[in-house]
């Protein structure tokens, strides 16, 4: 009977701030909650009977612990976590669990409920990489089979790579930063616009809360990638090693570490089941950490090679940002921070990229322009127009008055040639953003007007090639219009440049011929090469290839004499069918 008093006071101990407990010994915390027994059953010779309780917070994730009592006049019997030949105390779980699910299960419900509880910033998790994490914690959450679950992270790491995310982090705090659809930016980036209805009130101190409590519920659902794939793994014991550690990983790593001995005991230095000789033996492992570190430097230097450009000052000023918000205790520290960078850098696309095109009705990434990583070569014959040029795009580049530019010149004469080498530079040096209308899209250049002026803050370049009379009437006089204010005023903030053949070949409709060059204040012409001229500028284009010993003077002259224009554009031929 005295047993079984001591067992049911220790059932209804309540202990709150004890730093040891009572009945198994364990550490607890200052904060330790109110002991919740799960099942314990007590038998004797003469009664039995069964405590059942609900499970407690603080022990949820600790191990199970046996229960050690002695019974008076029992020398050196112990009674323990099980039931004794004659008479015990079963501890079934003291609040503990050993299975690893439940721990795991409660950990996604958490991030779930995190998601769900967000009030401006639901835009991080509309993406597709979003709503694959998303995935993996409802598979996680309802407890699905394994199968199920290594798709579900296969889909994500897939398509976190395919968007060249470096981290799962990095990937929330770009959309963080992006601020689309979120009213707290929207707010943020027009104080001080005097056209929106943000500009005289500021960001109301609600939107500023909403921002806040968002940021921490965005900071704990940034949990890494070797985190998540490990949740998956203590589901799914059974993956591969080489498993584990790729899906651990993400594209920010240079190197992936090697599998510790002891998770495989028969795995090699890179991870893979131990390779065998022909003859069935062990392949040396000193040879395989030589074949290893070959790789790995093989490797870093083709990673080197691949990412050899110089990110431009949008790509390095990103990054800080990303770096000062990630480095904080807690991300809701971060909502002035916030307000500062929506008010210079603007939102969505626009605020993170640099070259653009409208297409569809939208902007969107170009990701044909300026996809190598060198410039157009500098060519002589170009001197003069070039330092025009250069001149009149860094006075709108950093907020001074500029003038419509326009290029015209022969077919090959070097017109966007020029036009890309001066905007390449310029987007090394400066905040530029260029964006490309095609000709097929000069009907709907009023869409485009007005989504350029939502973005106040920064400045932008439309550019438009080879400009003519084959664009129609229909997407001249839109352009026309546009640029005379017919319909809205031409914001401040973009400067339109334009190449064409023929200017003067352009009319609009039954009105008198309208020479395009007279809607513009910087006109540059580009003649015909002469022969002196094609050749310099093949000796240019070879030095920039990299030949500059090459004498190419006879073979440029027989070349000219086959063919039929002296430009830029044969030029650049001639050099590729010598190299």
């Amino acid at each position: 009977m005295t047993s079984l008093l001591s067992v049911h006071r220790a059932l209804a101990c309540r202990i709150t701030n004890a730093s040891v407990c009572s009945i198994c010994g364990s550490s607890r915390g200052a904060s330790t909650s109110s002991l919740a027994l799960e099942s314990i059953v007590v038998s004797s010779p003469s009664l039995s009977f069964k405590f059942v309780a609900g499970h407690g917070n603080s022990h949820s994730a600790a191990p199970r612990m046996p229960l050690l009592r002695r019974r008076k006049g029992q020398e050196g019997e112990n009674i323990r976590s099980g039931v004794s030949k004659r008479r015990g105390c079963c501890v079934a779980q003291l609040g503990f669990t050993a299975d690893p699910r439940v721990s795991i299960e409660r950990a996604a419900s958490a991030l779930l409920k995190d998601a769900a509880t967000l009030l401006v910033y639901q835009e991080v998790f509309r993406g597709a990489p979003a709503q694959a994490f998303l995935k993996i914690l409802l598979a996680l959450r309802r407890g699905d089979d394994g199968l199920k679950l290594l798709e579900s992270y296969g889909e994500f790491f897939k398509l976190m790579a395919m968007g060249q995310h470096t981290s799962w982090e990095d990937y929330v705090l770009d959309a963080i930063l992006a601020g689309e659809g979120n009213p707290f930016a929207e707010a943020s980036a027009n104080i001080g616009n005097l056209k929106s209805i943000w500009s005289s009130h500021g960001v109301p101190a609600s939107l500023q809360a909403a921002a806040a409590s968002d940021l921490d519920a965005l900071q704990r659902l940034s949990i890494t990638e070797s985190t998540l794939s490990g949740w998956v793994t203590d589901i799914v014991a059974d993956v591969r090693p080489e498993w584990r550690t790729a899906a651990a990983s993400n594209l920010s790593c240079k190197t992936v570490r090697k599998i510790p001995a002891a998770a495989e005991e028969n795995s090699n230095s890179f991870g893979f089941s131990t390779i065998t000789a022909g003859d069935g033996s062990m392949v040396d492992k000193a040879e395989l950490q030589s074949q290893e570190e070959h790789l790995s430097a093989e490797t870093s230097e083709s990673s080197d090679r691949s990412h050899h450009s110089i990110p431009s000052l949008i790509e390095q000023d990103r990054e800080e940002w990303r770096k000062k918000i990630g480095g904080l205790w807690r991300w809701s520290e971060a909502v002035p921070m916030l307000e500062s960078y929506y008010a210079s850098h603007s939102l969505g696309l626009v605020g993170s990229t640099q070259v653009m095109q409208w297409r569809g009705g939208k902007l969107a990434r170009d990701l044909k322009r300026f996809a190598r990583a060198q410039t157009p070569c500098d060519l002589t014959i170009h001197a003069s127009q070039r330092q025009a040029l250069l001149e009149n795009l860094q006075k709108h580049a950093f907020g001074f008055p500029a003038q419509h530019t326009l290029l015209c010149g022969p077919s090959g004469a070097g017109k966007s040639w020029l036009l890309n080498l001066v905007l390449s530079n310029l987007s090394r040096t400066t905040k530029l953003r260029i964006v490309t209308l095609p000709q097929t899209e000069l009907k709907n250049v009023n869409a485009l007007l007005e989504e350029l002026a939502r973005h106040w803050q920064l400045r932008f370049v439309l550019e438009i090639d080879d400009l003519s009379s084959r664009s129609g009437e229909e997407t001249f006089m839109a352009l026309k219009s546009a640029l005379d204010g017919t319909y809205q005023e031409w914001p401040e903030n973009v400067l339109l440049s334009v190449t064409s053949v023929r200017p003067e070949q352009i009319r609009s409709g039954t009105e008198e011929a309208t020479e395009l060059k007279h809607l513009f204040g910087v006109v540059l012409h580009l003649p015909k090469l002469s022969e002196e001229d094609f050749i310099l500028s093949a000796r240019e284009l070879l030095s920039y290839r990299g030949k500059p010993e090459l004498d190419v003077e006879d073979d440029a002259k027989q070349w000219l004499h086959n063919c039929s224009s002296c430009t830029i554009r044969t030029a650049a031929h001639f050099v590729r069918s010598i190299i």
